[in-house]
């Protein structure tokens, strides 16, 4: 008697409550994202340090609380990429969410732990620079226009030991 009733509920012709699909041409309108050329000169030589070769210092967890929390993380992108940004240190990224990265790097001198910018996109660097791209735009400079796709430069401050933005 239930499958009836449902039947006859919904063969009465069409119900205001229901949202109608959307054709295709509706769907492309709200998709379309705009492209936008990035105006900064990304240039990597610019920055460029030497990399280190030693022993690997021990991981400092207790030198901030994303080394404690992220700990698995962080062992895992040392030993499998090792030195792999700003001569010394190493950038181990995770997902934090929808259009959200986050993470770390890693002193392998000093075995102490950093935070890093926060990413929605992804991040590119290079084993011998300190320049850090959030955000990278295409190979050839484009970048979706959308209020989190900006790429934005950031330098890793030695002295300081953090990043300063450069956009």
């Amino acid at each position: 008697m239930a499958f009836w009733t449902f039947l006859s509920c919904h063969n009465k012709g069409t119900n205001n409550n229901l949202a109608s699909v959307p054709s295709k041409q509706q769907i492309a309108k709200v998709d379309t994202v705009g492209k936008e050329k990035f105006s900064y000169t990304i240039d990597y030589g610019k920055y460029i340090v030497d990399t280190f070769s030693g022993k690997r210092a021990k991981i400092n967890y207790s030198s901030s609380k994303t080394a404690k929390r992220f700990r698995s993380t962080i062992r895992w992108s040392i030993d499998n990429f090792g030195t792999d940004f700003a001569g010394h240190y190493n950038l181990a990224m995770w997902g934090c969410g929808t259009d959200c990265l986050n993470g770390a790097i890693t002193d392998l001198k000093t075995g102490r732990v950093y935070d890093i910018p926060p990413a929605s996109l992804d991040y590119k660097f290079k084993q011998n620079s300190r320049l850090l791209v959030i955000n990278p735009p295409d190979s050839l400079g484009y970048y979706d226009s959308c209020s989190y796709c900006e790429p934005e430069l950031w330098l890793w401050n030695d002295n300081k030991k953090k990043f300063e933005k450069l956009n």
